[in-house]
């Protein structure tokens, strides 16, 4: 049986990225750096001038900060001075801010260790024509991380996939070999708050007019193999991927008790992959896909929504409209394993059969499959098992709407409405592919209309449908809807539409609610 470690499962707050400066240091090069750095107190800021010459390597600050004292601040005064790298080392209390990242070598451009309260703020990572090993911002595995916070940075630009001098076309094959890539990776890290940040364009490796399903190129990694157990409390929110296509997880999740909220995933290739650990909660997103799907070169080429494996998360109130992925890139897919989720291999990389996973409340709109429970088969022997779907809502002219082969799975209170070449699905269970009962799957139309929110056109449950008054009340706790609003007429699905406000706590996001201009 397998135990997750309690080491720091902390929610913190947004950090203000104010606070007054009590001197600055105006630096004009990294000799200056240096000399800077050795005296730098708590509440004083280091003003970087001068050319992007003029810092030829990687910035250090170590030893320094004061958790109780204002913070240190490093930002730049000039807007084309770019940097190559920065190390963050046994630190605490510091804002890195408004500064502007590249380098064609370094393997991090923000490399963190030990250190913690660390901002990263309204900075630009880019990647553009790199062709080595990189990550925009690394945890180190050196030294225990937390508390820190990464918010309202643009992200962008790994646009080479291979380390090919020739540049494809769009949907050619990539040739040579994969180069792995991540804007961030957590390691062990505790605590991260990453939030109001703008992900956008990792080119995928193609080969054989394919895109290569594991190549390293997740926008997000959260931890390792070695730390599935550890209860990192990573909150993940607010944040705008758009054009993440590297690889089949967009983000990649190895540690437990993590939140994942808020996000909108446009037009993005596989799926936010909760592939080890326990008990992380995936609520309130949307996951949007638009135009054409079919070849490597689309914009909406397999885009897919969560794919659960490991026990006790919860998937509720997400909106999944407008997905093209298939197989392992469905809309909501509890996938079978290696392994049971209670193998007693703390370290085992294998792939946790999904176990006592809650998929609630959400809607599936218009993708080209829907929800899948797998059953074992001769390369994953442990199929999913005990695993719960209730008050969803699922319509569709494609694929398989709602599809368990899994074992004991409890379905209650789904809408289902297969048109055009869509199939309803079968249960899994007493036997395999039996019909669903009325009061697990009702087949019937939840007469929906279309929703504008902050430029998209979504749809909802329309007045007097189904919907309304059918959810199972057997999971009070969740008590808001998408929006952000109290759910009050017992509708199934991510949006209770009935109230008809117009103004939303939460919404899908789009570039001017994220990333450095939208920081307030």
């Amino acid at each position: 049986m397998t135990t997750i470690k309690f080491l720091g499962c902390v929610a913190l707050g947004a950090m203000s990225v104010s606070g007054a400066a009590h001197a600055d240091r105006t630096v004009r090069n990294s000799a200056e750096w240096s000399s800077a750095v050795a005296s730098v107190q708590p509440g004083e800021t280091l003003l970087l001038s001068g050319q992007s010459g003029d810092y030829p390597g990687a910035l250090t600050l170590t030893d320094k900060g004061d958790a109780t004292l204002a913070p240190i601040t490093i930002r730049t005064a000039q807007p084309s001075l770019v940097l190559k790298a920065l190390v963050i080392e046994g630190s605490t209390n510091v804002l890195v801010r408004d500064l502007r990242f590249a380098s064609s070598s370094a393997s991090a451009l923000i490399k963190i260790k030990g250190s913690s309260q660390i901002r990263i703020s309204g900075n630009v990572f880019g990647h553009a024509g790199v062709q080595t090993k990189q990550k925009s911002v690394e945890f180190s595995t050196d030294g225990e991380s937390r508390d820190n916070e990464i918010s309202y940075n643009r992200f962008e630009d790994f646009d080479r996939s291979s380390d090919s001098p020739v540049i494809p076309v769009p949907g050619a094959d990539s040739g040579g070999k994969p180069v792995p890539a991540s804007f961030i990776q957590t390691a062990s890290a505790l605590a991260t708050h990453i939030h109001h940040n703008h992900f956008k364009n990792i080119r995928p490796f193609i080969q054989n007019r394919s895109v290569a399903g594991d190549s390293g190129r997740e926008a997000i990694a959260l931890g390792t193999a070695s730390t599935q157990q550890i209860a990192a409390g990573t909150i993940i929110e607010a944040n705008l991927f758009e054009d993440c296509d590297g690889e089949d997880e967009i983000i990649s999740v190895k540690t437990s008790k993590n939140q994942i909220r808020y996000n909108t995933f446009k037009n993005s290739y596989g799926s936010l992959s909760l592939r080890q650990g326990q008990g992380t909660k995936v609520y309130s997103n949307y996951f949007l896909g638009a135009g054409a799907g079919k070849t490597a070169a689309d914009p909406n080429y397999q885009t897919g929504g969560v794919r659960a494996y490991g026990a006790s998360h919860t998937i509720y109130n997400n909106v999944f409209h407008g997905l093209s992925g298939t197989q392992a890139r469905k809309p909501i897919l509890l996938d079978a394993g290696d392994i049971s989720a209670t193998d007693p291999d703390a370290l085992s990389n294998k792939h946790r059969a999904a176990t006592r996973v809650q998929v609630l409340f959400n809607t599936l709109i218009d993708n080209a499959e829907g929800i899948s429970v797998e059953a074992s088969d001769a390369k994953s022997p442990v199929g999913a098992q005990g695993n719960v779907i209730a008050n969803n809502l699922i319509e569709g002219k494609l694929g398989t709407l709602f599809n368990d082969r899994g074992t004991n799975t409890v379905a209650a209170k789904n809408i289902a409405y297969p048109t055009a070449n869509a199939s309803l699905g079968t249960s899994g269970r007493p036997l395999p592919n039996q019909a669903w009962t009325t009061v697990e799957v009702y087949e019937i139309s939840a007469s929906m209309v279309a929703v504008s929110k902050n430029g998209y056109v979504l749809r909802a449950p329309g007045s007097g449908s189904h919907a309304y008054g059918y959810a199972s009340a057997a999971y009070p706790g969740i008590k808001l809807d998408i929006d952000g609003q109290i759910r009050s007429s017992g509708v199934v699905g991510a949006d209770d539409y009935s109230s008809g406000v117009a103004e939303y706590r939460n919404k899908p996001l789009t570039a001017l609610d994220v990333g450095p201009a939208a920081r307030p």
